[in-house]
């Protein structure tokens, strides 16, 4: 014998429009969260040779402003370390007027390396600090090693050889590498 059937009601429709209309937003949310996650991850994709860029071209005659590249969080206020590892005098100076006021870093100490150098290398003190310092080398020395600062490791300040200053968050030894990005 089978069990008795009743007829759809006004209450049975209600609940499958809302059970459909359910399902098909989070469907909705699955697109748009994908959509998301893969712009994520090809953000700052580059494009291939010969690819149109039409979108980019100037008007003609009016040539394009260069785009000034974001600051990036992790260098305002950082204390920087410059110091000198080449023959040639005033290098420290020098990267020290390329950086003032650039990225938000604060030149703590000028001097010079101990030991001569012969590539540019760029330290962080402490492990909290690599991130400073790779986007340091990512914007202004793109072929400097970045290393953890070796504990050993003496400057030369004002003739006073020893450790970086204590405030001194990111060090950069300038190797004979170096050429300014004027």
């Amino acid at each position: 014998m089978g069990g008795k059937h009743e007829p759809p009601s006004s209450r049975s429709f209600w609940f499958s429009l809302t059970t459909t209309v359910v399902k098909w937003l989070v469907v909705l949310g699955a697109i748009v969260a994908g959509v998301l996650v893969l712009a994520k991850a090809f953000e700052g994709a580059v494009q291939p040779e010969g690819a149109s860029t039409a979108s980019l071209s100037p008007e003609p005659g009016k040539e394009p402003k260069p785009e000034k590249s974001p600051k990036p969080e992790q260098t305002v206020g950082v204390r920087l370390g410059i110091y000198n590892g080449t023959k040639e005098d005033g290098l420290a100076t020098d990267v020290e007027r390329e950086l003032k006021g650039d990225d938000g870093y604060v030149i703590d100490q000028i001097g010079n390396t101990v030991d001569p150098q012969d590539k540019t290398t760029i330290y962080y003190i402490k492990g909290k600090d690599a991130e400073a310092a790779q986007a340091l080398a990512d914007a202004h020395f793109k072929d400097a090693f970045v290393l953890e600062f070796p504990a050993d490791t003496e400057v030369d300040v004002d003739g006073q050889k020893g450790s970086p200053d204590k405030g001194v968050q990111v060090a950069i030894f300038i190797g004979e590498d170096y050429a300014p990005s004027k």
